[in-house]
């Protein structure tokens, strides 16, 4: 799915939003929340997947570093589908892991 976000006085935002079972995160994923993701941890033992993500602020190298240092944790079951996105920045897109 397609959509496509202005807001007057902004850029022109697009974005590709798609689906994930917890255990197809990867490094360098957005979710649909406009976070990036740092680390994502193997599921434990009860099934849960943790992953680390931040607020990047690419207009901002001080801020980014910030909100970096500041990264929270998530958590999901590892048969939970995450809420992805591909934005202009992502670094990876994981679209092609969409289980068919």
């Amino acid at each position: 799915m397609s959509q496509r976000i202005a807001e007057p006085d902004t850029e022109d935002i697009s974005a590709e939003f798609y689906r994930l079972p917890a255990t197809k995160l990867r490094r360098g994923m957005s979710t649909d929340d406009g976070q990036d993701i740092l680390k994502v941890d193997p599921p434990t033992d009860d099934g849960i997947v943790f992953y680390q993500v931040y607020t990047p602020r690419p207009d901002d190298e001080e801020l980014d570093a910030i909100n970096e240092s500041e990264a929270v944790w998530r958590f999901c079951r590892q048969d939970e589908r995450v809420d992805l996105a591909v934005f202009s920045d992502t670094e990876v897109d994981g679209r092609a892991a969409q289980p068919r």
